[in-house]
């Protein structure tokens, strides 16, 4: 679906607006969002082209705790399944999900499931939070605390070990408002979920377990 005039509108305002990013990125994303009124489309070009051309500048940190992402299980199914396990539960996520709600231990299913691709979370989905921040956190908690607006519980959550971040080469940082862009992330908003932090692509050998948060 193509994006609407208003949505890259909202996507150049999260980036023009964030003082934290150099001034002629915030610049160009002023024009950018008085291009989307008539030009939509290459107005999301030039967001992406920008997006690219302020990451290398971006400050890279070793990570000194241990990560967790959450996701639902919808998102699960979708992006993380096997192929095999995902042609075997058929259309749709909800078949999935009654097998993992019918599991003695859910995560352990699902991580059974994980697909084996390299990359287990790519660059623009890469948002972390540290893992204290969510132990032992419900899943209608996780919506309020990590802002997961459309989504509900139960949610999984990846865990990265800090000694495997290190040992994979992962470095963190925080995420600025052009990270919204490629995600599309329309209620970003800087310092929203606190301590969040964002990588380039995260290997599959950084993961350390899956939880289960209903």
């Amino acid at each position: 679906m193509a994006d609407t005039a208003a949505d890259v509108q909202q996507l150049a305002r999260i980036v023009a607006g964030d003082r934290q990013l150099p001034r002629y990125a915030r610049r160009e994303a002023v024009a950018l969002a008085g291009l989307a009124r008539r030009q939509p489309g290459r107005a999301r070009e030039g967001l992406e082209r920008l997006h690219e051309r302020v990451l290398p500048d971006l400050v890279l940190h070793t990570p000194t705790c241990d990560y967790g992402r959450c996701v639902s299980v919808e998102t699960f199914w979708r992006h993380h399944l096997r192929p095999d396990r995902k042609q075997y539960f058929g259309p749709g996520h909800r078949s999935y999900l009654a097998h993992l709600r019918s599991q003695r231990d859910p995560a352990a299913t699902a991580h059974a499931d994980l697909s084996h691709a390299p990359v287990v979370v790519p660059a623009v989905y890469s948002w972390l939070v540290p893992l204290q921040q969510i132990v032992g956190v419900d899943g209608p908690t996780l919506v309020r605390h990590l802002l997961l607006r459309g989504s509900s519980p139960p949610f999984l959550i990846f865990v990265f070990p800090q000694d495997r971040l290190r040992h994979e080469g992962v470095t963190v940082r925080e995420p600025r408002g052009v990270d919204a862009v490629p995600a599309k992330l329309l209620q970003w908003t800087p310092g929203g979920v606190p301590n969040e932090r964002i990588d380039r692509d995260i290997p599959l050998a950084a993961l350390g377990r899956l939880e289960w948060r209903a």
